[in-house]
Formats: C-alpha cells, structure tokens, sequence
C-alpha cells in the first residue's frame, strides 16, 4: 500500500531530515514511527500527504507514484488519506458537526449523505449528541476525537497520525488507542508517529525507529525500548 524507496527529505536551510529510507506498509497494518523529537518523523508522514516533498527517492502509494503527481492531483490524493495532527488543528468557528461535515462539503456530498456519515463517525468515536458544541466547549480528549472522526469521514485506506496523543493525559490516551486499534481491526491502515514509550509497550504492533534520519530497526511487534 505504501512504499518509500530511497527517499530523502531536506529542510529549505539545506540541513537533512531523514536519508536513505526503505519501507513498506501494507493494507491493514498498524505501524508505529518513533524516535526522538527531530529524528525526522513528522517528515516521513508529510510526504504522504504531499505537505512536504523528497529531495530524492520515490513514494508508492495505492499503486501509484505519488512524487510524480501533478500539484492539481494532490488535493485528490488527500481525500484518499485520513490525517490526525497532534494539536487537533480543528476550525474555531465550526461546531463538532460542521468540522467533521467541512470534508464532505468541499467535495461537494448531498446534505443526506454528510448527516449519515458525520453521525455515522461519531458514534465510533464515542462522541453521539455532541455535534452542536465547538472546540472550545470540549476537553482536548473530545477534540482529538473529532480530529478522528474527521480523518475517518471519507473512508479513507490509510490514517497517518502525528503525535495524536502528545497533548493528552496518560487515560485519554489509551481511550485514543482503543478507537485507533478499533479503526484499524475494521481494514484500515494506520502510521503514527510517536515518541509515548508507554503506548507503545502497551498496544504492540510493528514498530519503525528512526533516528538522526535513518531507519536503525524495524521490528514486527517490537516495544519502544526494544528499538532504542
């Protein structure tokens, strides 16, 4: 499903993010990226979602080599791929629906359409009977769920989370991780970058580290300190 192949990432200052790295994710996996704060991991995952570009390699996503898409292909490449940011990054001004909805409605879905899978996605990120408050109405656990709820809108294949529990508590992030697990049991595939130690020990899958931009072990169900 996604593949980079030699792919390296530079900042505008010229200093290298990551170098050299080599993966596969196929369907239904749930992987983890960890390593240390600027070993390069956020990179990885905007270059799936075309926010950064590779300076040399190539990335294969949905069979397709997606450095070669077109700047008017990428907003299509987008809908394909559900993103879960660390700071929710949801709109002030919209209420829990109308964030969620805001997805649908650029892609120009029916009114009916977007009731049925806004309500559909809220009630798999337990947030039923709250699409009427706003963000700051909502703890920060409740917003990250609204942040899922928007990821999972379109059915995407794959959900690429950065750092979707760094902001949280060590009990609203577990209640995080049952819903991503939950998500990705149901086909989805799942890459999150993270450097929580714990959930990583605790909710075991593959794990990638990345360190000074390299890739140093990918373990198929490895813990945290495994890795490093």
């Amino acid at each position: 499903m996604l593949i980079f192949q030699n792919v390296e990432i530079r900042y505008k200052s010229g200093n290298v993010a990551v170098s050299n790295i080599n993966f596969k994710v196929d369907k239904g996996e749930f992987v983890y990226i960890v390593g240390p704060s600027g070993a390069g991991k956020s990179s990885l995952l905007k270059a799936v979602f075309k926010e950064v570009e590779p300076k040399k390699g190539e990335i294969f996503l949905f069979n397709r080599n997606i450095t070669r898409l077109k700047r008017r292909e990428i907003p299509h490449l987008r809908r394909q791929v559900g993103v879960v940011f660390q700071d929710f990054r949801l709109l002030e001004e919209k209420n829990v629906y109308d964030n969620i909805a805001f997805a649908l409605r650029v892609i120009g879905a029916s009114r009916k359409e977007i009731k049925t899978k806004v309500l559909d996605v809220l009630k798999i990120v337990g947030l039923e009977g709250k699409g009427k408050r706003y963000p700051n109405q909502i703890s920060g656990g409740e917003q990250q769920r609204v942040a899922l709820a928007r990821a999972l809108v379109n059915k995407p294949e794959i959900i690429v989370c950065d750092e979707p529990t760094g902001n949280l508590d060590p009990t609203t992030s577990d209640e995080i991780m049952d819903i991503l697990n939950k998500i990705n049991l149901r086909g989805t595939t799942i890459v999150m970058a993270t450097h929580a130690k714990d959930i990583v020990d605790k909710y075991r899958n593959r794990v990638i580290a990345v360190q000074d931009g390299s890739i140093v072990r990918d373990d198929a169900q490895g813990g945290y300190s495994d890795v490093l």
